[in-house]
């Protein structure tokens, strides 16, 4: 007998004698109802290996205001591609994203400029709303945090265990031969564990540069 055999039998047992039973008759639905669910999880997986999942028809706002569905392929692609480009540009006009603040801080934010905000001594050269040296006035590092120093964003090797303690083995993750469940199972190896927590430590501790 299988523990899963065995363990249907101890449920119709419990399930009979709690509502005064036949226990044949509710093993058999027991195991009825199983087979139904394998079943429709069968084709639940086979219907779902043929939906290809692309799309067929756009709905966009033509010049005239209205609604108009799109549906031949060069038509939808060119609607994605102008309604990403406007997602991506929709902050384009922002002061931080225009000249003079463009060329003080950069888009890396790590600027002579950048670190006179957080020392609050940057002053703001241009004309424009208050609301913006308000806001740059307002990036000022709190004495509270000047005096409590650097702080240690590096993981310890208990903590990096703890996480993958913690995670789930069926993550989904890159198909190479390092898988979610490897990583897993080095974090219960002292040696492994050790070696894999200093790699996560690089990029926190040396950073990665787009131009490296």
């Amino acid at each position: 007998m299988t523990l899963h055999e065995g363990h249907l039998q101890a449920l119709a047992e419990a399930i009979a004698l709690e509502g005064n039973k036949d226990q044949a008759r509710i093993l058999k639905d027991l195991r009825t109802r199983e087979f139904q669910c394998t079943t429709a999880r069968r084709i639940r997986f086979l219907h779902g290996k043929f939906i290809s999942g692309s799309t067929t028809t756009v709905t966009v706002t033509n010049t005239e205001g209205n609604l108009q569905d799109l549906t031949s392929k060069t038509e939808i692609e060119n609607a994605i591609l102008a309604n990403n480009k406007a997602k991506l540009q929709q902050s384009f006009h922002l002061p931080f994203l225009q000249p003079p603040l463009r060329r003080d801080f950069g888009f890396k934010g790590q600027s002579p400029s950048a670190r006179a905000v957080l020392a609050g001594v940057y002053e703001c050269a241009f004309a424009t709303e208050p609301s913006m040296q308000d806001f740059l006035t307002a990036l000022k590092t709190p004495q509270a945090i000047l005096q409590a120093g650097p702080t240690n964003m590096l993981p310890s090797v208990e903590t990096y265990c703890q996480f993958w303690h913690k995670s789930k083995e069926n993550t989904s993750c890159h198909p190479g031969p390092l898988s979610f469940a490897t990583l897993k199972a080095g974090a219960t190896d002292a040696l492994l564990a050790e070696f894999e927590c200093s790699l996560t430590r690089i990029p926190l501790k040396g950073g990665f540069s787009p131009e490296r």
